[in-house]
């Protein structure tokens, strides 16, 4: 039997009703978490590029009052959304990706795996330019840790490029409209 919410009908099956409720519970708010953390991160990501690049300095607007970066928050919800409405626009584009909150999660699914994996990349290299640097927890923890964390992250693009299929592709166009407006504004700072 092929079901939705695999972990609560594990539950239900092996533990009862209360099971089922208990892990959708779980679920949801673990995914809550997710969602928060996203926004918050996200946003701040945001927020720097706007204090980095002066052609965005809309986006690098920190509201005292609030304690937030108030654009930044908004213009990541504007994008958010249009990624979820993108194939409501025609019944073409609904037929061949799908639509909804789902198709936003697929599309995008690769690019986080893909900047996830850069970031342990990232932390390899710089351990190989940097031998000499402090090693404050030991000499292989941290480097194992990225190397899993690597690892992990190619399976788990390998696996988002697979299932999403087109959907992966949308993810990447994406982020390939954003590469222009990058190296235009990082001209402009340079200038």
């Amino acid at each position: 039997m092929k079901s939705p919410t695999v972990a609560a009908e594990a539950m239900r099956v092996a533990v009862g009703p209360r099971g089922e409720i208990a892990v959708s519970i779980l679920v949801a708010v673990a995914a809550l978490g997710a969602i928060d953390g996203c926004i918050f991160t996200g946003a701040r990501a945001v927020f720097a590029w706007g204090k980095d690049f002066p052609t965005l300095r809309v986006l690098g607007r920190w509201n005292e009052r609030l304690g937030s970066p108030v654009t930044a928050l908004a213009a990541q919800g504007a994008v958010a959304m249009a990624l979820i409405a993108l194939p409501a626009l025609s019944p073409v584009l609904t037929e061949k990706l799908g639509g909804g909150f789902q198709l936003a999660v697929e599309y995008t699914a690769p690019v986080f795996w893909a900047f996830l994996l850069l970031t342990a990349v990232a932390a390899i290299v710089l351990r190989a330019r940097n031998p000499a640097a402090p090693k404050p927890l030991g000499s292989w923890a941290p480097f194992a840790t990225a190397i899993v964390l690597g690892l992990t992250c190619l399976y788990m693009l390998y696996s988002s490029i697979t299932y999403t299929k087109m959907g992966a592709l949308v993810g990447v166009g994406v982020l390939l409209v954003g590469a222009p407006v990058y190296l235009i504004t990082r001209l402009r700072r340079d200038a």
